[in-house]
């Protein structure tokens, strides 16, 4: 599965970047096409790009906290088409239905998930796991942008019930008890943004159903464009939920509107299968916590890769390295 985004965000950070007074080729992220910053056109990039960026310009700045400046910064119109739907939607509850229906179009390394507690609402921003180690400075940043946007729909007094990051606690976290006014809790088990769900759901004088429905049209000619392969498709879903126990091929295949024997046929059509799929998302999720400096601890490994115990994601990963030996000494 290649993992895309729309350049629009890149760009931002750039532009951010540059008004810092920061050159880009000191960040030690690879080759960035000065181009890419001057032009306008629709252009995909690496996902990795924009979070390689942020990781990056939070190590030059020593900002641990950058990911969140980084969100208050930036434009909230100028991500393509999703950032216009909030400007004319019902309510926050439409506007995020539709971002989450179409957010892969600006980034499929990314994802939103509704998750309803009680009188509350978690709105979960989700980065895949193969991201996910070098991701805390973009997940501080996507959420920080999903609360601007609130703010913008149902006023400026508007706070969350408390914010949850997966990433660690930065040494000074004055900003962000600034911005979001209220709990913010580290080291969580998601990123999420919990909020009322009288908030989420409260009618909005601003609403345009004209508007949204143009916008979504023009959403829905893109995802035209979008691989339909079922390969792609389910490393896709493991990639977003593998973590504490991957989903079983009948739960893969009802997300995919189809049967798991079905399934299994298309994917024997393209010479590979469930197994598979799901040993070489594994594969990614591991070596991208393996490059980590320090590497994740194996406990926290073995939940990301779906497994119940330490024992297990051990044996997976010693079998994977005899695996890759074999793969190399017989040239495959």
């Amino acid at each position: 599965m290649e993992l895309i985004a729309s350049a629009a965000s890149a760009r931002q950070i750039l532009a951010h970047m540059d008004g810092l007074g920061v050159d880009v080729r000191t960040l030690n992220v690879g080759y960035v096409d000065p181009a890419l910053q001057r032009s306008s056109a629709p252009v995909q990039v690496s996902a990795r790009l924009s979070f390689d960026l942020l990781e990056a310009a939070a190590r030059h700045l020593h900002q641990p906290d950058f990911g969140l400046r980084h969100g208050l910064w930036l434009n909230l119109r100028g991500l393509d088409s999703i950032s216009l739907l909030w400007d004319h939607a019902g309510s926050v509850a439409e506007w995020y239905s539709l971002a989450r229906k179409y957010v892969h179009l600006e980034n499929n390394a990314v994802g939103y998930e509704v998750v309803h507690e009680g009188e509350d609402v978690a709105l979960v921003h989700d980065v895949l796991a193969v991201l996910r180690p070098g991701a805390t400075q973009g997940t501080f940043a996507f959420v920080t942008m999903s609360a601007r946007v609130f703010r913008e729909m149902v006023g400026p007094a508007w706070t969350p019930v408390r914010v949850e990051f997966m990433g660690p606690r930065p040494a000074d976290t004055t900003l962000f008890r600034s911005f979001y006014r209220c709990r913010v809790e580290f080291d969580a088990p998601r990123n999420a943004l919990v909020v009322k769900r009288s908030d989420f759901e409260q009618p909005l004088p601003r609403h345009n159903p004209e508007l949204v429905t143009f916008f979504e049209q023009q959403l829905r000619r893109q995802v035209a464009t979008h691989s339909t392969q079922p390969e792609d498709l389910v490393t896709g879903l493991f990639m977003s939920n593998m973590a504490g126990s991957p989903p079983s091929l009948d739960a893969v295949a009802g997300q995919l509107g189809t049967t798991g024997r079905t399934l299994q046929r298309r994917l024997r059509s393209k010479q590979t299968s469930y197994g598979r799929l799901l040993a070489k998302a594994r594969d990614d999720i591991a070596a991208a916590h393996l490059r980590r400096t320090p590497p994740t601890p194996l406990s926290r490994l073995a939940y990301e890769l779906g497994f119940s115990d330490a024992t297990a994601a051990s044996r997976f990963l010693r079998n994977s390295r005899a695996n890759a030996v074999s793969s190399e000494e017989t040239g495959e």
